[in-house]
């Protein structure tokens, strides 16, 4: 495969629909409309387990690619001053939130698998992260095109 950057996924999508590119990765909001359309057909998903939008869809992993597990995660962080009790009550009416039906409900239609880890726990996912990424660049030489 040739890697194509692109400046975002509306370009990315155009070019795929448009037979200019083969294949794209993106995420389950920016594909879905396009893949429940016919428009687009999901080959894999690329997360370490299916995603409750696609459940049908293998992931890269049971395809035969062990170990791959990438995804989008967004979280909240507050200034380092912020007094702990307030990081503790904000994280619990957070996690409150992220596990209510209503949202769960939206999250699965937008194929969104929610962690709630508490402040501890996000900050040694963060950690984690970074030391992973970075050794996958220093193992491949990439660079920001």
């Amino acid at each position: 495969m040739l890697h194509v950057p692109y400046r975002g996924s509306a370009p990315a999508m155009t070019d795929l629909m448009a037979g200019i590119v083969n294949s794209a990765m993106d995420t389950v909001p920016v594909t879905q409309p396009f893949i429940q359309s016919g428009g687009m057909r999901l080959i894999a998903s690329g997360y370490s387990e299916r995603v409750p939008a696609f459940p049908d869809t293998p992931t890269l992993a049971e395809q035969g690619f062990p170990g791959f597990g990438l995804a989008a995660w967004l979280g909240f962080v507050v200034p380092a001053a912020t007094p702990k009790e307030r990081i503790e009550a904000l994280s619990a009416a957070i996690i409150k939130v992220v596990q209510s039906d209503e949202v769960g409900q939206k999250f699965a239609k937008l194929g969104v698998i929610p962690r709630t880890a508490g402040p501890e726990g996000f900050g040694a996912f963060i950690k984690t992260e970074y030391s992973r990424w970075g050794e996958i660049v220093k193992a491949t030489g990439a660079r920001v095109d």
